[in-house]
């Protein structure tokens, strides 16, 4: 549980870190991957189904919040 939560946090991290650096396109295939990552996280029961839900809205209302700014 701890490796997976760890690789959650850095996925996450490394998707925010490009949508912050303007790289939208890199941004956007990394969110995909990510929101699979919390998917199935929430399926092995590591969140709360809500809690995964909320977490990509969050990531993907900041990567079109960057896009808007660049």
């Amino acid at each position: 549980n701890r490796s997976a939560k760890s690789a959650l946090r850095t996925a996450v991290k490394t998707t925010l870190g490009l949508a912050e650096a303007g790289k939208t396109e890199e941004a956007q295939k990394s969110a995909a991957k990510t929101m699979s990552m919390l998917d199935k996280a929430a399926n092995k029961g590591l969140y709360h189904p809500k809690n995964v839900q909320r977490r990509i809205s969050r990531i993907f209302k900041r990567i079109n919040s960057a896009n808007k700014s660049a």
